[in-house]
């Protein structure tokens, strides 16, 4: 990267690095011959002669939009790598403005929407689509105005890129529309982006979180998006209801355009008079890492004036708490006092941990825990969540905190490590009363980088590996059960009512096969729940000859199912989870079925 700095593009000199991501970099240069400064967008990847050939005709496309709301190409070449000049935008992102974990203030969001949903319309009337809309692409000239950046890049990286995996576009895979995921992106999928992005500016998060790509887009393509109201109760239903129906699965029961949206979200905001105060927004700008999905394209920003939170104290609660299920917990009663009264009894208990096999209900238990009205007024001053799992983006969870806790810019942009970012946030929390949530700790490294709570808080962790709770909770892990067939049986009546009544001979050897992992019961619960035999009630008797029918290799006695070994799964995934989830995999309609297929976690 930094070797590129003094070489030449064309006319362009490269100055200095702005950014990095998987598939390009981006560099501040200058005009040799008319000293203006413009960005540089270097492709990574070789390429061939019939990659330079696409490369060409999609630069022409890009070029050829000239809108005030897009981010003007200014040049294109080819030759020593593949590149495009871009305008340089002085403003820096909006990510870079409002960080994740922030809101914004209503009459700002409007002002956003209206300009990129203008920039969308006027390319999807030229039969473009943008693919990759999110706050890292929504850049802010000097005047305040807001430009939509890469424009076709998407789609141009699709073509240059011979092989790419998941884990590669994890960071858009939370605005991506159900029909993208499935290969079928059209003007509506841009539409369904910009609903996420204004979720995400009203709630401070996105409707659909999660730690692989494939929890957030199975959450895409099957669950309804979590109301608004419930994280923000203030929120009139006439605004939810615009935001919601531009979050449709269906692309057809959306607005009939973005523009569309953005008149809708306009004139229902007016209508209802809002007046809402967000929280301080705190520029983030020179702190958040460059990460691999990140397209960094600016300065930094002028700074905005922080307001130290602790200054003026407040509840926090982390808007990436996940949201408590429409199903209730099942059987945890005694787990659930017992927790609670663990943390609550002092500031001598440094640290709870939740231990189990995967799929047994630790995080549920975390979650339960975290909207407790009890614990909350206990937790005066707040509750912080990092969701970990095997790969976290450490940086990025760190840096929220740090923007909740009212950590200065300036101050987080000089912590190089992990002990110092621990020391700043021991700091900013001193002695408030907070829970600090660890959830699906892999390394114990990673998990000692968020324990940072003071004399009056309490941690609480969760993991699968029972040597990590023990090594850092000492006397203080639970390990978490399986239902018992009692439990598993109320657990499945819950899910599907109907099926369980029928049968109710039949449920107990279904409960037998399945195990007592709450998990594997919801799926299958939620499966017998979408089946319908023309009028014979046989659904628990079908799932069952599912369930151990040789010839599609899912008899849970013996390990020869289709799952076993599959390295995306950890070695201790329950044998029945797995024959359940080969099960719910049979059930799915074909594209559905071949999207999963092509994110390989069912290889065919």
């Amino acid at each position: 990267m930094q070797e590129r700095i003094g070489q030449h593009l064309g006319n362009y000199e490269i100055r200095s690095l702005l950014g990095a991501g998987g598939f390009a970099e981006v560099y501040l240069a200058e005009n040799r011959f008319l000293g203006t400064l413009a960005a540089i967008k270097v492709m990574n990847d070789q390429m061939s002669s019939q990659d330079v050939a696409s490369f060409i005709r999609e630069a022409r496309t890009i070029a050829a939009l000239k809108h005030p709301n897009i981010l003007r190409v200014l040049d294109f070449g080819i030759e020593p790598t593949p590149y495009i000049v871009l305008e340089y935008a002085t403003g820096g992102t909006l990510r870079q403005r409002h960080p994740t974990g922030t809101t914004v203030p209503l009459p700002t969001i409007c002002s956003y929407v209206k300009q990129i949903a203008a920039a969308l319309q006027y390319a999807h009337d030229q039969k473009r689509v943008h693919r990759d809309v999110k706050p890292e692409n929504v850049l802010m000239q000097d005047d305040g105005t807001v430009v939509l950046s890469d424009f076709g890049i998407a789609v141009m990286i699709q073509k240059l890129t011979v092989s790419r995996s998941a884990q590669d576009v994890v960071g858009t895979i939370t605005y991506m529309a159900p029909e993208q995921i499935t290969g079928k992106a059209g003007p509506a999928s841009d539409q369904y982006a910009l609903a996420v992005v204004v979720y995400e500016w009203l709630c401070g998060a996105p409707p659909f979180v999660g730690t692989t790509f494939i929890e957030i887009a199975v959450k895409h393509c099957t669950e309804p998006p979590p109301s608004l109201r419930s994280r923000m109760p203030t929120l009139p239903e006439a605004v939810e209801r615009v935001v919601l129906k531009a979050l449709a699965k269906e692309p057809q029961q959306r607005f009939e355009s973005v523009e569309a949206f953005a008149h809708a979200l306009d004139q229902t905001i007016a209508a209802n008079s809002i007046s809402m105060k967000a929280p301080p927004c705190i520029d983030l700008a020179a702190t958040i890492p460059n990460s691999k999905e990140q397209r960094i394209q600016g300065d930094t920003p002028p700074q905005i004036p922080t307001v130290s939170i602790a200054a003026n104290p407040v509840s926090i609660y982390d808007p990436i708490i996940p949201l408590l299920p429409a199903i209730p917990l099942v059987g945890r009663e005694n787990d659930l006092t017992r927790i609670k009264r663990r943390l609550a009894s002092g500031g001598n208990v440094a640290l709870t941990a939740l231990n189990g096999l995967p799929g047994v209900g630790k995080t549920a238990l975390a979650i339960a825990l975290a909207h407790d009205a009890e614990l909350r007024t206990h937790f005066s001053d707040g509750i912080l969540w990092a969701g970990l799992g095997p790969n976290p983006n450490i940086a990025s969870l760190l840096s929220r905190w740090g923007s909740l806790l009212g950590i200065a810019a300036t101050e987080m942009a000089s912590l190089k490590d992990s002990g110092a970012w621990a020391r700043v946030l021991r700091g900013a929390i001193g002695s408030r009363k907070m829970l600090l949530v660890i959830d699906d700790v892999w390394k114990v490294e990673e998990a000692l980088t968020f324990k940072v709570g003071g004399p009056n808080c309490a941690h609480l962790l969760t993991t699968r590996h029972r040597d990590i709770a023990s090594h850092m909770a000492f006397d203080g892990a639970t390990e978490i059960e399986e239902l018992s067939e009692e439990e598993s049986v109320a657990l499945l009546h819950l899910l599907a009512p109907a099926a369980v009544e029928y049968e109710p001979k039949r449920v107990y050897d279904l409960v037998h096969a399945v195990g007592g992992l709450p998990l594997a019961l919801t799926l299958m619960g939620n499966y017998l729940r979408k089946q319908a035999y023309s009028g014979q009630p046989r659904r628990i008797a079908t799932a069952l000859q599912r369930l151990t029918q040789p010839e599609e290799r899912l008899t849970i006695s013996e390990p020869y199912g289709p799952m076993e070994g599959h390295p995306n799964l950890s070695s201790d995934t329950h044998l029945s989870l797995q024959s359940v989830i080969a099960v719910t995999d049979q059930a799915l309609p074909q594209d559905a079925r071949n999207a999963l297929y092509a994110l390989s976690v069912f290889p065919p």
